[in-house]
Formats: C-alpha cells, sequence, structure tokens
C-alpha cells in the first residue's frame, strides 16, 4: 500500500481541558479535587485552581509544569497533553470544537466563555 499523496487533516480538535475535564469526571474529581491533588506546600490552591480554570479558555495553552502535574497525579503522560496542546494550536478556528457541556459544567463556565 502507497502513502497517501495528500495530507490527512482532522475534521475536529479538542482543548486539552476537554480531555483533563472527561478524565476528572471519570474519576469522580471536581476542579477543586484535581488541585488539591496537584496543590503543594509552596503554591496557594487558588493559584493551581485558576491555571487549571485559564486552561480551559481557548487561546490559553497548558504548559510543561502544568502536564508534568497532571503526569504525576493521573498517571497521564506529559507528552500526551502536550501534544493535544500542540494539536489544538496548530488546527483553525474551523478545526477547534468548542467545550462540551459537560466540560463547561466542570470548570464553572458560561456557555459564551467556554465557545
Amino acid at each position: 500500500m502507497s502513502a497517501p499523496t495528500h495530507a490527512v487533516v482532522p475534521a475536529q480538535v479538542f482543548h486539552a481541558a476537554e480531555y483533563l475535564a472527561d478524565e476528572c469526571l471519570a474519576r469522580g474529581w471536581s476542579l477543586r479535587e484535581l488541585a488539591e491533588r496537584i496543590g503543594s506546600l509552596d503554591t496557594p490552591m487558588e493559584v493551581v485552581t485558576w491555571q487549571f480554570y485559564a486552561c480551559c479558555q481557548p487561546d490559553i495553552f497548558m504548559g510543561e509544569d502544568s502536564a508534568w502535574d497532571l503526569q504525576r497525579v493521573l498517571g497521564i503522560s506529559a507528552t500526551f497533553w502536550l501534544r493535544i496542546e500542540a494539536a489544538y494550536r496548530g488546527a483553525t478556528p474551523e478545526q477547534r470544537a468548542p467545550l462540551s457541556e459537560e466540560a463547561t459544567a466542570f470548570y464553572g463556565l458560561t456557555d459564551e466563555v467556554s465557545r
């Protein structure tokens, strides 16, 4: 079989916040519980909570520190999170899927903010 002669382009690309909300909901964790698991004595809980709230905004992306925190707490590699972010950044606005209703509720966002 020969390689395709055209680029394969995804129909939709999802923000890492979508995957993160799904993972937390499957574990029965709230955003605050996630923040508590990630938090340290050096980082106030409000800062950790805000970092993940901010990450679900379409124009804000997860950094390496957050990806490593997720690997430590969830057991899902930092590389996974960073690749999702890179795919989302590289997608066209038309390809970028809006946050689902479940993710919007998880982050406590209004529908208008999440789209």
